[in-house]
C-alpha cells in the first residue's frame, strides 16, 4: 500500500488559486459569519464553515455570501445535513493581510471581520481537532447544497 506524504501548509501560498476537490462533512457548530458585507444592494455576511474531511483533518471553506434576507433559509438548511458527506469543488485561497481600518475579531462573541486563520483554527477546535490553517473558496454551482 502506497501512502502519500502529508504536505506542509507553509507551501500553500505557492498553490494559491488552484482548484481542489474535497470530501467531508460540514461542522456547522463552528460556522463563522464575516461582516457585515454588502453584495450589490443586499446586506449580509460571508459564511466560512469548517469541513471535516474524510482523512480526519479539518479545513475552512468559504461558502460565499448570504444576505440578511436569506439567513434564516441558510440556517434551516444547515440542520438538514448533519454528518452527510459532501464533495466540494473549490479554489485554494491566499488570504491578505488585515488593514488598519479593520476591527479586531471577537470570536467569543461570534464577531469576525478579517481572515485570521490561527484564531479561526482555535475557534474550530485547534490541533486537538486536527484543524489546519487552510482556506478554500467554494466554486459556486458545483456543489450539492446551494442557498
Amino acid at each position: 500500500m502506497r501512502v502519500r506524504p502529508l504536505c506542509s501548509v507553509d507551501v500553500l501560498p505557492e498553490f494559491a488559486f488552484r482548484k481542489v476537490r474535497l470530501t467531508g462533512s460540514w461542522d456547522h457548530a463552528h460556522t463563522m459569519f464575516f461582516g457585515p458585507k454588502k453584495y450589490d444592494v443586499e446586506h449580509g455576511f460571508n459564511v466560512i464553515v469548517p469541513l471535516k474531511r474524510t482523512n480526519g483533518t479539518t479545513i475552512f471553506v468559504n461558502r460565499g455570501f448570504v444576505s440578511n434576507a436569506r439567513m434564516s433559509d441558510y440556517l434551516a438548511a444547515t440542520k438538514a445535513d448533519p454528518g452527510r458527506v459532501f464533495e466540494v469543488l473549490g479554489m485554494l485561497h491566499a488570504p491578505g493581510e488585515r488593514n488598519n481600518y479593520t476591527p479586531d475579531n471577537k470570536p467569543e462573541e461570534g464577531e469576525w471581520y478579517w481572515l485570521d486563520l490561527e484564531a479561526m483554527k482555535q475557534h474550530a477546535g485547534g490541533d486537538a481537532a486536527r484543524v489546519q490553517t487552510v482556506l478554500v473558496d467554494e466554486i459556486f454551482g458545483m456543489s450539492p447544497l446551494r442557498i
